[in-house]
């Protein structure tokens, strides 16, 4: 088989362009116009019936060899869903009238139509045809935000697993790597300062740099490095810290750069520990002995590659941060001219656009808009870290629910929905984070409800008991503080436990309910901040009840 093209079939707007793409690729075939439509309208009958029945099912359009040897267009259709399907269902049998062949496999259906026989299928031909339509313009608006969000999904990987690789990195060079913000508060750190200070990361993370620095070294004041940090300008110099045992002193060079974004604003420090003990030994040698002067010269030319190394690392950090300012704000730019020219095209010429020329503008409009609030939500979730230290506060449970309701007043409003606090009381953690929190857990619960059913939704405080913290993972001899949100919304199979609260992950079609499929992963991310679990019972057209587990002290 030679694939010229394919894509995955999400929503009905699909078949279109299933149609349209099939129509193109037997065209460049040498189909003839009648041979054309019928295949495409075999495809269209097959893709249609997947829909209906599939999880996730792709399309894939080409040419290859039909079971008599001839050259053959095919168009093939895949998805785990397809054994289920009835071989004798009307859409199967009519779709196999219009084509040569038609062949329903484990996880795929195939379609085949046998080209002229005076068309030669080569290597450039096929080369040709895979370019010509990877370079073919959108079918309609809806293909082209289709595109965009595929773009934004696997930029989304990308970042992700740049992280991982900057993570790993860090931790193999010989050197302490951290970052801070302007109070001192750790941000990130590797395992070269973890092993050094003999603390855990989490433990790294919850205390404060410039104490730290302080308390194990007895000639650095606190005062000297946050004057240092006010100024905004790089620094470095030579200090002595005791060891994790706090009995030998080792030399470092420290290193500190500010971040900036593109309003020169310091968003965090990055700084360096590299050991210069050996260095400080040798130089004390020299003092007493000129035969170590080459000793010397092979520490200043290790210092030299330090010294590089660093400032590659400098680069790196600044480079990150670039691409955080980028994405904040130009990944927005196109969705925003959609939506903003698509409503003057409504304004100024809706009088003359028949009401299907008016309905698909209306989709434009929704789809860009759900590309904004895709961007968003992964902007929320970047600037999210489980490793981020949060400004923790005691709140009133029943204060925190009110200002949630209030931003959600027209989504309850609309659709009559009760919001009831069975048992509040006081929470410990930061106010932003959990109204965002909240905000999404009880949207959903107001979302996804059964058609004619009037959302309830019962909030309550309770004492977790030993088992759920053992199945939660959670230390026993801690105090913990268990958050109940349960709804009467249409639930869902728990067999889907692990999918739920991962990135870009919905078990339903967005025509159904619409959303972007990251609300859970924030609320999965901002648990994890506080040092918390978030856990879920639910079955179908039940409702679910959602645990969320955080530090009581």
């Amino acid at each position: 088989m030679h694939i010229i093209t394919k894509f995955n079939l999400d929503n009905d707007l699909d078949l279109m362009l299933a149609h349209k793409r099939s129509m193109q690729v037997a065209e460049y075939g040498g189909v003839g116009l009648v041979h054309q439509t019928s295949f495409a309208t075999a495809v269209s009958e097959v893709c249609r019936l997947i829909l209906e029945t599939g999880i996730q099912p792709c399309i894939q359009l080409g040419f290859s060899k039909s079971k008599s040897g001839r050259n053959s267009l095919f168009a093939q259709i895949v998805d785990s869903a397809i054994p289920q399907l009835d071989a004798n269902s009307p859409s199967l049998v009519y779709a196999g009238r219009l084509v040569s062949a038609l062949t329903l496999a484990e996880d795929s259906i195939t379609l085949q139509h046998e080209l002229p026989s005076a068309m030669r299928l080569s290597r450039e031909m096929i080369t040709k045809g895979q370019q010509l339509f990877d370079e073919l313009p959108p079918v309609t608006p809806y293909e082209r935000a289709k595109h965009l969000n595929v773009q934004l999904q696997e930029m989304a990987v990308r970042l992700s697993e740049s992280e991982r690789r900057y993570q790993l990195l860090t931790d193999s060079l010989p050197l302490m790597m951290f970052t801070v913000d302007a109070q001192g508060r750790f941000l990130f750190a590797n395992e070269g300062l973890t092993n050094f200070a003999g603390l855990s990361k989490e433990q790294v993370l919850e205390a404060n740099w410039f104490s730290w620095v302080a308390g194990r070294s007895p000639v650095v004041e606190e005062r000297v490095l946050r004057k240092q940090f006010a100024l905004g300008a790089p620094f470095s110099r030579e200090i002595e810290l005791t060891d994790r045992e706090m009995i030998e002193k080792i030399w470092f060079l420290l290193s500190m750069t500010p971040v900036r974004n593109g309003e020169a604003d310091i968003l965090e420090w990055s700084g360096f520990l590299v050991s210069i003990h050996a260095q400080k030994r040798v130089e004390q040698a020299l003092r007493d002995n000129a035969e170590l002067k080459r000793a010397q010269l092979a520490l200043e030319k290790r210092q030299h590659e330090l010294d590089l190394m660093i400032q590659d690392l400098n680069r790196s950090n600044e480079e990150l941060a670039r691409f955080a300012y980028v994405a904040s704000h130009d990944l927005q730019e196109p969705a925003r001219k959609m939506i903003v020219f698509s409503e003057m095209l409504t304004r100024r010429f809706q009088h003359l656009l028949p009401p299907e020329g008016t309905n698909l503008l209306s989709r434009i409009q929704g789809a860009s808009h759900r590309m904004v609030a895709v961007i968003r939500d992964l902007l929320d979730y970047s600037r999210l870290s489980a490793d981020q230290q949060v400004e923790k506060e005691m709140i009133d449970f029943s204060e925190l629910i009110t200002q949630v309701t209030e931003l959600l007043e027209e989504q309850i409003a609309s659709s009559g929905a009760s919001i009831t606090i069975e048992r509040g009381g006081i929470v410990l953690g930061n106010k932003r984070l959990l109204t965002l929190l909240f905000q999404n857990l009880i949207a959903n619960s107001v979302k996804f409800i059964t058609e004619g059913t009037t959302p309830a939704v019962l909030l309550r405080i309770e004492e977790p008991t030993a088992r759920q913290l053992q199945v939660m993972g959670l230390a026993p001899q801690l105090s913990w503080t268990r958050i109940d949100v349960t709804d009467n919304g249409i639930g869902f199979d728990e067999l889907f436990l692990d999918k739920i609260f991962q990135m870009f992950q919905r078990l339903h079609t967005q025509d159904r309910y619409r959303g972007t499929g990251i609300g859970l992963a924030i609320c999965k991310r901002i648990v994890e901040m506080h040092h918390g679990r978030i856990g879920v019972k639910s079955a179908v057209n039940e409702g679910s009840t959602f645990s969320v587990y955080l530090p009581a002290n």
